[in-house]
């Protein structure tokens, strides 16, 4: 988008700012109206921030990409001998083992209506928001910025050699999932006990789980290559055509299911219903998209958005 605004003479600085600053609105609008997990606004301010460094040659993005990714890390390092683990370990504790009392007024708040629902959601999307300088900005951002040299070096476009894919696709495995599988070990040896998990347990994952989506990156490379599974990409391609106008219908979709001013589901299903459940929606997602862009260029978010972005409100 930014390349596309420089050859058209526009500023591409300003198109992106715009652009995140939308992004940042309805990530807001998003997680304290209707649920607090949104990720919309912590891209979008990690966007604001790196933005202006997509002009750097790849292997300098890889480079700041790698530190900004290592920041948590090297904080949790450095809170061991500062003696700080009692106390992150007691902040995670609510969270990983809530006391009765917390699981009670979780399930009456949002067993309510959509009021009811508010309190509870306001607190823990600001928790979310508080969480960005200290952890997620480090990750998402070193992650954008990785992702920024693997479309300069042509990966993400699939102009990179099969060799590259193949490189790839085997050093992910071969380093990511002994990596996440010992994790899973080690955490299990300690009994899931949150002064480990809250420090070195969850370090095989943070890294093992990088290697593993390079891998899943070059799979899907290759297969775009090779032209495999024509209507399975077909079907998917749709669906990312549409991400942002998916990514908030599941929203809308599962609190209208969960929540009380919906069906109020919420806390009643087992695991496999949910899975079950997980099929459907992503399979009436799939269709819709796929309705949807015979019709449309854009969905009806993303059109809202470049509209927004562009100040240009034009069908």
């Amino acid at each position: 988008m930014a390349q596309k605004a420089v050859d058209a003479g526009q500023g591409a600085l300003q198109l992106q700012l715009r652009r995140m600053a939308w992004l940042m609105l309805f990530g807001l609008l998003h997680g304290y109206l209707l649920w607090y997990g949104d990720i919309l606004f912590t891209y979008a301010l990690a966007g604001l921030l790196l933005c202006w460094l997509w002009r750097l040659p790849a292997a300098l993005l890889f480079v700041l990409g790698a530190l900004l990714v290592a920041v948590p890390s090297a904080m949790l390092v450095l809170a061991v001998p500062a003696g700080q683990t009692p106390t992150i370990a007691a902040e995670m504790l609510p969270f990983w083992a809530p006391s009765a009392e917390d699981i009670e007024r979780e399930l009456t708040a949002y067993r309510g209506d959509w009021g009811q629902q508010m309190p509870l959601r306001f607190e823990l999307m600001s928790l979310s928001l508080l969480a960005f300088p200290l952890q997620t900005f480090w990750r998402v951002g070193g992650l954008m910025l990785i992702g920024m040299g693997l479309y300069k070096i042509g990966l993400l476009t699939g102009a990179v050699s099969p060799a590259v894919c193949r490189r790839l696709l085997l050093v992910g495995l071969l380093a990511g999932v002994p990596l996440v599988l010992l994790g899973v070990l080690r955490n299990y040896q300690q009994g899931w006990d949150v002064h480990y998990l809250a420090f070195f347990g969850r370090e095989y994952n943070y890294w093992g789980s990088i290697a593993i989506a390079l891998a899943y990156v070059a799979a899907v490379v290759r297969v775009c290559q090779v032209g495999y599974l024509p209507r399975v990409r077909q079907a998917l391609a749709a669906v990312g055509r549409l991400a942002l106008t998916n990514y908030l219908m599941q929203t809308v979709i599962c609190t209208t299911l969960f929540y009380g001013h919906g069906l109020g589901w919420f806390g009643q299903l087992e695991r496999m219903p949910l899975l079950l459940l997980v099929v459907v929606i992503w399979a009436f997602q799939i269709v819709f998209s796929l309705l949807w862009l015979r019709r449309f260029a854009y969905g009806p978010v993303e059109w809202l958005w470049r509209a927004l972005t562009y100040w240009r409100f034009r069908f």
